[in-house]
């Protein structure tokens, strides 16, 4: 889905409106074994970019 010409019309229409958007992350499927790509990041992933976009539009550190 993620390479589906209307997702990634959709993608690149969020990011020139200035969205960040998080890719899915490479796994191997649980049906057969084979690579895939999953939902999307892991939490601690998305915790970071968060903190990481928060700290650089406001100019305040993140805490530890």
């Amino acid at each position: 889905m993620w390479e589906s010409p209307a997702t990634v019309r959709a993608v690149t229409a969020l990011r020139a409106d200035g969205h960040h958007v998080l890719e899915p992350v490479p796994t191997v499927s649980l049906a057969d074994g084979l690579p895939a790509t999953a939902v999307g990041p892991v939490p601690g992933t998305i915790l970071t970019t968060v903190a990481r976009l928060a700290q650089h539009r406001t100019g305040l550190r993140a805490s530890p």
